[in-house]
């Protein structure tokens, strides 16, 4: 097995709710916005029926300035890794206007399990999508999940 870290644990908060509203899931390293746009969307319980955009803290190479949204054409090949460059979390909004905000945090790096699928959601609270009221069951969103992310990343 290697030593570097395969998963990101990211927290997806939805701001400004109460109930607070949120899911912890386990993304590959290498993720591209464009995928974790698809994961958000299934852990959430949204439908991908509004505009979204990724709202960053900064780039290693100046090509977004803090608090800039990235521009849909660069978030298909825009890393996972590279969104956490000058902070451990960004934006993710979705809705007209922007009406809902999502807080995207890097909890930690993680070795994989070549056993488990990925993206996995691994916990969260609150209600999916939260004007539904629907309660939020972790197998239920997983099983979302996968019928939308279709990934298993390859171990050697």
């Amino acid at each position: 097995m290697h030593e570097y870290p395969d998963i990101a644990r990211l927290k997806i908060e939805l701001e400004g709710t109460a109930p607070r509203v949120w899911r912890r899931v386990h993304v590959s390293f290498f993720t591209k916005l464009g995928g974790l746009h698809r994961i958000i969307q299934a852990v959430m319980g949204w439908d991908d029926g509004h505009p979204h955009r990724f709202i960053l803290s900064g780039d290693i190479y100046d090509r977004v300035a803090p608090g800039e949204a990235l521009d849909a054409v660069l978030e298909r090949n825009w890393r996972l890794d590279s969104s956490f460059y000058r902070d451990t979390s960004f934006v993710y909004a979705y809705g007209p206007n922007d009406r809902w905000l999502h807080r995207i945090s890097l909890e930690e790096y993680l070795a994989g399990n070549p056993h488990w699928r990925y993206p996995r959601c691994v916990g969260g609270e609150g209600a999916w999508p939260p004007e539904t009221g629907e309660p939020f069951d972790v197998g239920r969103v997983s099983r979302r999940l996968w019928r939308r992310y279709r990934y298993r990343p390859r171990f050697p």
